[in-house]
């Protein structure tokens, strides 16, 4: 066990800086190149579709075992890793000391929406904690579990696709404000189920909700903070939102289930949810209202409240 948790932590520790370099190297190659980071983003979403559920089927099936996929997925690692060297496009993060951190908390406009975005996300975060325990209590199997996580995926695919459309049409606000209104709606019916069916249902919601915040939100830092210091951006916007925001959501969420009961808790969630996008939506108007005088003035221009 304690062999285990050390593997688990070194992981961790490997793993958690990749998905906020990937999305600031994507930004500014696609800035120079041309290009539209929801389409280039939905691979993603299907690589972990396709992966999970192939994954499933062969251990349901006792093709392979679990050391097995972990080694298998380290060799896959490997390929990502050597075209990232080659990359041809380099991004810079905190690299000037106490300057450059500076000027990220003069950023006042990144931080309010870091802020309000953690908190529109704690109740995502506690959802992907203790679905699959709550899908076992309404009588859910394992083909439920996969589907739970499975179906949220495919649906980020097409969304993923017209993303950059509808933030074009809507603006990054407005679309930001979609996104919390989907996980409201995910979680109320999540909470209301009394069998997996109508849970499976707001999973699928969450698809939305995910692929909309994230392929709005990942633009939408490049726009707030200084365009030395993008890659430093991504990666407090991934750190805030999904490292402490998930110890806080699984905290409070913990604490919520041992008083309330799991699908108390879940009906607490969908409350805290609505209120938290409530202030999102009003709170996200004074980020785009004024230029800040720490962000990139010229890339601002064209996103709408």
């Amino acid at each position: 066990m304690v062999q285990e948790t050390a593997l688990a932590a070194v992981y961790s520790l490997a793993n958690a800086p990749l998905a906020p370099l990937a999305d600031a190297l994507a930004v500014a190659y696609l800035r120079e190149a041309g290009g539209e980071y929801g389409r280039l983003r939905s691979w993603g979403s299907l690589t972990f579709a396709v992966a999970g559920v192939a994954a499933g089927l062969a251990l349901r099936a006792h093709v392979v075992d679990r050391t097995w996929l972990y080694t298998a997925g380290a060799a896959f690692s490997v390929l990502p890793a050597v075209t990232a060297l080659a990359f041809p496009v380099e991004v810079h993060g905190l690299s000037h000391g106490h300057s450059s951190l500076h000027q990220i908390l003069r950023a006042r406009r990144f931080l309010l929406f870091l802020l309000l975005s953690t908190l529109a996300l704690l109740a995502f975060n506690a959802n992907g904690t203790y679905l699959s325990v709550y899908l076992t209590r309404l009588g859910g199997g394992s083909l439920a579990q996969g589907l739970a996580w499975a179906v949220p995926a495919l649906i980020e695919v097409p969304l993923f696709f017209g993303l950059d459309a509808l933030r074009g049409r809507l603006g990054l606000r407005a679309t930001l404000v979609l996104s919390v209104a989907c996980e409201v709606s995910a979680l109320a019916l999540i909470g209301l189920a009394r069998g997996p069916a109508l849970a499976l249902v707001g999973m699928a919601l969450q698809g939305p909700a995910f692929a909309i915040f994230y392929g709005a939100a990942v633009p939408a830092v490049d726009t707030l903070v200084p365009a030395g210091l993008r890659a430093s951006g991504q990666s407090l916007l991934w750190m805030s939102c999904f490292a402490v925001g998930s110890i806080v959501a699984n905290g409070l969420a913990g604490i919520g289930a041992v008083r309330l009961g799991l699908q108390g808790m879940y009906r607490g969630l969908a409350v805290f949810a609505l209120v938290s996008a409530a202030v999102f939506a009003v709170g996200t108007r004074g980020v785009w209202a004024a230029p800040d005088a720490a962000a990139p003035g010229p890339s601002n221009a064209g996103d709408r409240g």
